[in-house]
């Protein structure tokens, strides 16, 4: 129990140390590698009950979640934000950009 725990803590140590400039492949392996080792948590508590102790550490754990959660919530945001505004400048370049049909003639008659 205490090789996971500890397993654990340094894995979310690491990760809030990169946060700010991790990718999304990253966070992706990060979220994996960590769900593994809550499953794998998991498992062993219900074949024993927690320690105080690993109570303890697992309630610290969880405040590092927050702050990763926090971190990713933040990023995801930003990439809105970034999204949008590729979005407005599409639109504002597009209606400068007006693409006329070929098939439209204009053809003066005199009668």
């Amino acid at each position: 129990m205490d090789e996971l725990l500890t397993r654990l803590e340094e894995l979310d140590k690491q990760m809030i140390l990169k946060s700010d400039e991790a990718s999304s492949e990253e966070w992706l392996d990060f979220m994996d590698h960590r769900q593994q080792l809550v499953d794998m948590l998991i498992q062993r508590t219900e074949a024993s009950p927690l320690a105080p102790e690993h109570r303890n550490r697992l309630s610290s754990i969880q405040m590092n979640e927050d702050k990763l959660r926090y971190s990713m919530e933040a990023q995801k945001t930003e990439a809105a934000n970034w999204l949008q505004q590729r979005g407005q400048a599409k639109a504002q370049r597009n209606a400068y950009d007006v693409v006329y049909a070929s098939d439209s003639v204009l053809m003066d008659r005199r009668r």
